[in-house]
């Protein structure tokens, strides 16, 4: 998936609209004409006057390269770089790209990102490591204690969910990081389906029907069984690479 820089057209409809702000509403708070708004935002928009460039762009709060669609970036990102904390390695890295940045600004931007970071801390420093352990620890004192005691069967019920009680630390917070991600990314995927366009695809009901139909002129045809068996194949190659 490319990153997408939308033209200055797109980029000005696309902050008013977010804004909700009417072109006469805008007109009125940027002091620039409501036809010349208009003009912007249409096909037929040919030029901008570097003052309704400069006007805009401080109106909106963006910079003029992000209002002009020469960045996707609203505001400079070297005024605030420092106290995002990154290392030179993490900077370079996103510098470097070879990775989606519109997905990876998704993925940043929603709203259950806070969370993943979260679980991820706690994962990454042993947090829920040691108190799973202690849990696990907890168990096991309990069940050496009942065994010592009672002397149960290895499959009685009680002495048996003692065992079983106990939880892989690493298994049960990376089950928890996976499902934090794939909420996530399940998310971003439903957000960028599209609706398929009519009679561009075969059902699946169709596409079986054709494929049983071509077989089934292949096997009626004359022939030993080894032509036979050759024929069948090539049917059902030629249907997987037409349907």
């Amino acid at each position: 998936m490319d990153d997408m820089i939308l033209t200055i057209t797109a980029r000005l409809k696309d902050l008013r609209k977010k804004r909700g702000l009417t072109l006469e509403t805008l007109a009125e708070a940027t002091k620039i004409s409501r036809p010349a708004l208009g003009t912007y935002e249409t096909g037929d928009f040919k030029d901008i006057s570097p003052f309704s460039i400069v006007k805009l762009a401080k109106f909106y709060g963006v910079t003029t390269d992000y209002l002009m669609g020469v960045s996707n970036l609203e505001k400079e990102a070297d005024t605030e770089i420092q106290e995002l904390r990154l290392t030179n390695e993490a900077l370079n890295a996103l510098k470097t790209g070879g990775f989606s940045g519109t997905l990876l600004s998704e993925i940043i931007s929603h709203r259950d990102f806070q969370r993943l970071m979260v679980d991820m801390e706690i994962f990454a420093d042993h947090i829920a490591g040691m108190q799973i352990d202690n849990l696990n620890s907890t168990m096991g004192t309990i069940r050496g204690i009942v065994q010592k005691q009672y002397h149960p069967d290895e499959n009685e019920l009680f002495y048996r969910t003692l065992e079983l009680a106990k939880i892989p630390a690493d298994e049960y917070v990376g089950s928890v990081l996976r499902e934090d991600l794939t909420g996530i990314l399940r998310d971003i995927r439903a957000s960028h389906s599209k609706p398929a366009k009519s009679g561009t695809a075969l059902s699946s009901l169709v596409a079986i029907e054709k494929f049983q139909k071509k077989v089934q002129s292949v096997i009626e045809r004359k022939g030993s069984s080894e032509e036979q068996a050759a024929k069948v194949y090539l049917a059902a190659w030629a249907s997987t690479t037409t349907v």
